[in-house]
């Protein structure tokens, strides 16, 4: 099961992994944004809120836990940033 939801997530931000600047990053923070919050108005019966909280807790508890998933780590690596930043 955890495989599953990582899977389903990588698929999901595929359509929107772009290369992006700085400038560009508030505004695709907004457009994704404003996409979660339409999936969450549509869903009256509550499917996503049930699956988030009963089926997948712990897998998102694991990735929330993997430094590999934020923006710092990789702007470190692609040596934008020091590490002390």
């Amino acid at each position: 099961m955890d495989g599953k939801f990582i899977f389903l997530w990588i698929a999901f931000n595929a359509a929107y992994a772009q290369e992006l600047d700085d400038s560009d990053r508030a505004s695709d923070r907004a457009t994704f944004m404003g996409f979660l919050q339409k999936l969450c108005n549509l869903d009256t019966s509550k499917c996503i809120d049930d699956l988030i909280w009963k089926e997948f807790s712990g897998s998102i508890r694991t990735l929330l836990d993997n430094p590999y998933v934020f923006h710092l780590f990789w702007e470190f690596q692609r040596g934008r940033i020091c590490e002390e930043e």
